[in-house]
C-alpha cells in the first residue's frame, strides 16, 4: 500500500508539473503575439520578422509579406486597437499550436487576423508559424 502511494504521489506531481509547463507556454505564446503586435504598430519590421518561424518565412518571403503588412497601414491608416476574438491550444505529436484570433481596428477600416504560434517538442522556442489577415470593408 505504501509503495502504491509513492507511485500515485509521483504521478500526481508529474501531472501538476506538466500543467505548470503548459500554462507557461501559453503565457509565452500570448506574450509573443503581443510583442508582434507592438512591433507592427511601431513599424519595427525587423523585430516583427524576428518572431516568425523559418518555415513561415520560406513560404512567405519577407519582401512580399512586408509589402502586404505595410499595405494595410497605407490603405487603412494607423493601427488603433487590437480586439481579441478567440484563443485556443491545438496539441499535436510535433508540438503545441496556440491559435489567436483578433480584429485589427485601423483609422479607416479593420481586418480579421489569425496568428498561430508553434512550440516544438524538440526546440524550446516559440515562433509564429502562421498568420492570415483579411481586410474588411474600408470606412470613409
Amino acid at each position: 500500500m505504501k509503495r502504491l502511494s509513492k507511485y500515485l504521489l509521483a504521478f500526481l506531481l508529474l501531472l501538476g508539473l506538466n500543467g505548470c509547463i503548459e500554462a507557461t507556454h501559453e503565457t509565452q505564446a500570448t506574450q509573443l503575439v503581443e510583442q508582434w503586435h507592438n512591433a507592427f504598430k511601431a513599424g519595427d519590421m525587423d523585430t516583427a520578422f524576428s518572431l516568425y518561424d523559418k518555415g513561415f518565412l520560406a513560404d512567405h518571403p519577407r519582401s512580399t509579406w512586408e509589402k502586404k503588412l505595410l499595405g494595410l497601414t497605407r490603405s487603412y491608416g494607423a493601427l488603433k486597437e487590437i480586439r481579441p476574438t478567440f484563443q485556443r491550444k491545438d496539441p499535436s505529436v510535433a508540438g503545441d499550436y496556440y491559435v489567436f484570433g483578433f480584429i485589427l481596428v485601423f483609422e479607416k477600416g479593420s481586418a480579421s487576423e489569425t496568428l498561430t504560434v508553434f512550440k516544438s517538442v524538440i526546440e524550446d522556442k516559440l515562433s509564429i508559424a502562421g498568420q492570415t489577415i483579411q481586410p474588411k470593408a474600408r470606412s470613409q
